[in-house]
């Protein structure tokens, strides 16, 4: 993606993962993601989630769309957001870490789930960048807010993964980061 504005294809990768997309959009994008580093990498991180979640549209139903078969759906949910919605929605999901009570110690430390309260051996720390700082988290986020992770390890635990799920449960991945 090029730091000004990202590629003006990328918005037919969401509509082909939603089912959307027309058929001639659909000949440009695959005449256009070998070209393209940024659009197949964003191809690709679209492509694992649509493998992880079970609601989201099977590669024949995205290839059927891509060649105007019509696309049938139990619901009328939009399973994977242009890029700005994906900001709101990773945006919701860091809220829901940060507002969830049960997910904190007393000390307002975040544990891993099933941490215990007094002898954590994992903690998250999360952060918003203002002005080349970074601020703890406190209340509510904005979509555009970018966001840092502090991880705490005395357990020696081998893998980190960190991710939020937005109230349709998609899932966003912060961490490992995808290549």
């Amino acid at each position: 993606m090029n730091p000004t504005a990202p590629c003006a294809l990328r918005k037919d990768i969401d509509r082909h993962f939603a089912g959307s997309i027309e058929p001639s959009a659909e000949r440009a994008l695959r005449e256009h993601l070998p070209g393209c580093p940024e659009c197949h990498r964003y191809y690709e991180r679209h492509l694992l989630l649509a493998r992880l979640d079970p609601q989201a549209l099977d590669a024949k139903a995205r290839l059927g769309a891509g060649l105007g078969v019509p696309v049938r759906r139990s619901s009328s949910r939009w399973f994977f957001l242009p890029a700005s919605g994906l900001a709101l929605a990773a945006a919701a999901a860091a809220v829901l870490v940060v507002a969830s009570p049960r997910s904190t110690t007393e000390s307002g430390d975040f544990v891993a789930r099933g941490g215990g309260e007094e002898h954590s051996a994992v903690r998250l720390s999360v952060f918003k960048l203002e002005r080349g700082a970074a601020v703890p988290v406190q209340g509510h986020i904005r979509a555009s807010d970018e966001l840092a992770f502090a991880y705490e390890n005395r357990a020696g635990k081998q893998r980190l993964m960190v991710f939020g799920v937005d109230e349709h449960r998609r899932v966003y991945w912060f961490f490992p980061a995808w290549q």
